[in-house]
């Protein structure tokens, strides 16, 4: 059960499968250390988490821009190795309104 909540994990599909994994695992790590209101112990309800995907890069950037502007708490990782650049978004648990800027993206496929 979710309780309402949602975590929004986002990947760049122009990356290789086992980078996009532990891309996302390591955005999701920095947003959750972000999430001050969401404390729990181990047996507690999650928030769903929601894995969407983008293009490329350009498109990452430009979601977190969108995300900024909306206030949604965030974490968006680069990845230093390999000149991969910024790999992926996780946001903090959202709820509500917040949750249809995400609306147009794609769920992700491996």
């Amino acid at each position: 059960m979710s309780n309402g909540l949602y975590i929004y994990s986002i990947i760049r599909k122009d990356i290789p499968l086992a980078d996009q994994i532990v891309q996302t695992a390591h955005s999701a790590f920095h947003a959750g250390q972000a999430d001050p209101e969401y404390g729990c112990s181990l047996d507690c309800d999650i928030p769903a988490l929601i894995l969407l995907q983008v293009p490329n890069e350009e498109a990452l950037l430009a979601l977190h821009e969108k995300l900024k502007k909306a206030d949604i708490v965030h974490s968006t990782f680069h990845e230093p190795d390999d000149d991969m650049g910024w790999t992926s978004i996780t946001t903090v648990s959202i709820s509500g309104d917040k949750r249809k800027l995400f609306s147009n993206l794609p769920l992700w496929r491996p």
